[in-house]
């Protein structure tokens, strides 16, 4: 950990490389199918269906809230007199992250399928985004780490779906279209919340657009429940 902390950024290419090559060379070889050899040449997301928006908005939502707390936080906080809790908040952001991670590797087979998750901890990030705006002091810092326990769950359980949801031959389709829309929205939305600070002169309605997120995610991600599990992994 100590010898990546010290790489310079130019040098992060160089185990990305290496990774590449000891997979392709010791991937053991996989069995062709005739049945399957059709299917594998379809390679596009399938935007007709609705498994890949459903994915797609849910996993861009909880991760526009993410990017856009990391966003305007610090500004926020300089804005309303309260620079000094800037590391504070960033902090208790990553390491919530961090802690969940270490939690699902428990938790994660259990509520990959459980419609609670999105109804307990779309809320949860929706409070957390809420108290940011409402509170000072360290129960602001509370509340960010609130946002962060809340989608860090999320992305983690969003991130087995394509697995469980759609059929073997249909997964990397479905991946690809529930990242490419995953990865869209957490791009512009923050750019909309940019706008919102800028047009109004409020720094709290730069987190509003997050609230909007939080909000589709309760209502959009209990949905997936509905699809059929094609397999487990």
């Amino acid at each position: 950990l100590l010898a990546a902390a010290a790489m310079p950024s130019s040098d992060w290419a160089i185990p990305v490389i290496v990774a590449a090559v000891i997979f392709v060379v010791g991937a053991p070889p996989t069995a062709v199918n005739p049945a399957t050899v059709g299917s594998r040449r379809r390679w596009w997301p399938d935007w007709k269906s609705p498994l890949t928006w459903a994915l797609g908005i849910t996993f861009g939502v909880n991760n526009a809230i993410y990017f856009g707390i990391n966003a305007f936080l610090p500004d926020y906080l300089h804005s309303v007199g309260e620079a000094h809790l800037v590391t504070a908040a960033l902090t208790a952001l990553n390491m919530a992250q961090l802690v969940v991670s270490f939690i699902m590797l428990l938790a994660a087979e259990h509520l990959r399928r459980r419609a609670a998750i999105y109804l307990v901890f779309g809320p949860g990030a929706l409070l957390g985004l809420l108290g940011i705006v409402t509170t000072s002091g360290y129960w602001t810092v509370a509340m960010v780490a609130l946002a962060g326990f809340s989608t860090a769950i999320n992305y983690i359980v969003m991130l087995a779906l394509p697995a469980v949801l759609s059929p073997p031959q249909d997964t990397h389709r479905t991946a690809a279209g529930m990242f490419t829309i995953g990865v869209t929205l957490p791009v512009l939305i923050p750019v909309i919340s940019g706008a919102l600070w800028d047009m109004t002169g409020i720094g709290w309605t730069a987190f509003v657009p997050c609230m909007i997120c939080a909000v589709t995610m309760t209502v959009v991600g209990p949905m997936l429940t509905r699809f059929p599990a094609h397999r487990e992994p």
